[in-house]
């Protein structure tokens, strides 16, 4: 439980941001926002260093040097960013639903920097995920030796899906869709494993259902989201969602 909470002394003007991560890179933490330039400007990344003594956000910047794809894009808007370490080198996979689907749309693949930065003449689309797509929050786990990003959508009816990664590139060498969920827009997503069964759940923050869970196809060779037996909530909140193992079992933080 939250004993007190407090806005952080930085804002962006303009800006409005759907995805947040934390990472440590040279010792310093750092904040990752992930959003909209209402203003016009389409996707925005800031990287903020984390105040290790009061937890606040200080000197926010632009996250990625050099021209990343989102620059100047004016329907990018930026969903989530996640991370993930590839042989050594740190990658960051970010999503662009380019405001719901349609052209543009794309998970990028960049290379981090030593100082938390990332290398924006690195950003580039991830193969095999279709341009009609839109990719929300995603989360990155390991099944069956293989990783898989996992993103629910926000304009797909309902459409999870989960892209297969290339050990030694990042690259995505197979991307796989679900059927239908219970909810249209899959905006939040978590993954954690229950009584020996990879489960996701979903949240849709737009909408005005109960978020839902449905198990992996574990017996199949690509680990897709099995939405026929999905099951919805009867409580909780809407919004975005995580999963943190606690002693005795999981427990989820919904936001409402």
């Amino acid at each position: 439980m939250f004993t007190s909470c407090t806005l952080t002394s930085v804002s962006v003007s303009t800006a409005a941001f759907y995805g947040l991560n934390f990472a440590t890179f040279g010792g310093t933490q750092y904040a990752y926002l992930a959003g909209y330039d209402s203003g016009g400007g389409g996707g925005v990344l800031f990287k903020c260093t984390i105040n290790s003594s009061t937890g606040d956000l200080t000197s926010c910047a632009t996250a990625a040097s050099g021209t990343p794809p989102w620059n100047g894009n004016s329907v990018s808007l930026l969903q989530d960013i996640v991370f993930q370490t590839l042989n050594g080198v740190p990658y960051a996979y970010i999503s662009d639903n380019a405001h719901g689907g349609g052209s543009g749309a794309a998970i990028y693949q960049c290379q981090m920097q030593s100082d938390g930065g990332i290398n924006g003449s690195t950003c580039a689309a991830t193969s095999q995920l279709s341009g009609s797509s839109s990719p929300a929050k995603m989360a990155i786990v390991s099944m069956g030796g293989t990783l898989y990003n996992y993103f629910g959508q926000t304009n797909a009816g309902g459409v999870a899906g989960n892209c297969a990664i290339d050990n030694a590139t990042g690259d995505f060498t197979a991307c796989h869709f679900s059927s239908a969920t219970p909810l249209a827009s899959n905006d939040a997503i978590a993954i954690a494993e229950v009584s020996g069964q990879s489960i996701a759940y979903f949240a849709d923050s737009d909408g005005s259902h109960y978020p839902y869970y449905c198990p992996l196809n574990g017996s199949s060779s690509d680990y897709t989201i099995d939405a026929s037996n999905c099951v919805q909530l009867t409580t909780g909140g809407l919004g975005g969602l995580d999963l943190r193992g606690v002693s005795g079992g999981v427990i989820g933080f919904i936001a409402n």
